[in-house]
């Protein structure tokens, strides 16, 4: 005696889409090539259950034309009236000094935040990018991100990065030419974070500020400072970019 305990068989992936049922029946051939019969099973009928999800294949993601990378952390401290508490508002600056040509998309207003950060301390970054076009967030999108940026004048801050296991640094620099860029990648909702820890001696900062909302005084000179910003790599370049600059200054503890 031969008892059966289950079958597998195909179907269509539309039959079970479309909520149809189909005639079962079980056929069993007996014996051997010479002298064999076949068997069957009462018919029953299968009607379709659950839920059919087809599965398409992956489409590429159109690169956007322009993005819009805006600081989120460190936050600006304004006081009741609008006013600077922690850093100095330079966003008149790209224009003014007529740099917004080739680091940024003047007309989408970049912002530029003068700040101060202790000698040895961690700055803690976090960006959201956007679509400049649709304004949508944009998810799981590579980023880099500029320290010491080319250009930005002498670069004498150092920084140490840890990105999975590994440390990367970007030296201090007495040229204007010693960018480093760390990479990164959005998060779901568009958001990246990058840890940063400078590694300027105290010896070697600037002289402690009177005030966090003013510049320092003529006579620290070029100072010790890092100019921070984001890059999509877009191939229109940096003036595809609506973004905010940090220019900081490591001050002695």
């Amino acid at each position: 005696m031969t008892t059966v305990k289950s079958a597998t068989f195909a179907l269509d992936p539309a039959w079970n889409a479309n909520g149809n049922s189909a005639t079962l029946r079980c056929d069993i051939q007996v014996g051997t090539e010479l002298n064999s019969k076949v068997l069957s099973t009462p018919t029953l009928r299968l009607q379709g259950v659950g839920k059919f999800i087809r599965k398409t294949k992956s489409t590429s993601t159109v690169a956007p034309s322009a993005v819009t990378m805006r600081l989120v952390t460190p936050v600006m401290v304004k006081d009741g009236d609008g006013k600077p508490v922690d850093y100095v508002d330079f966003k008149n600056s790209p224009k003014d000094d007529n740099w917004a040509q080739y680091y940024g998309n003047a007309d989408g207003g970049l912002g530029v935040f003068y700040r101060y950060l202790t000698a040895g301390a961690t700055l803690n970054l976090k960006y959201l990018v956007t679509d400049s076009d649709t304004k949508k967030p944009l998810a799981n999108f590579p980023v880099w991100l500029m320290v010491n940026k080319n250009y930005g004048g002498v670069q004498r801050a150092s920084w140490s990065f840890e990105n999975n296991g590994l440390v990367n640094v970007a030296k201090a620099s007495v040229q204007d030419i010693g960018e480093t860029q760390f990479a990164g990648k959005t998060d779901a909702f568009g958001y990246v974070s990058f840890t940063l820890v400078n590694t300027t001696s105290a010896a070697d900062a600037e002289p402690t500020p009177a005030t966090l909302n003013a510049i320092q005084p003529a006579s620290v000179g070029a100072g010790v400072q890092s100019t921070i910003t984001l890059t999509a790599r877009l191939s229109g370049g940096e003036v595809k970019e609506t973004k905010d600059f940090l220019w900081i200054h490591i001050v002695k503890p």
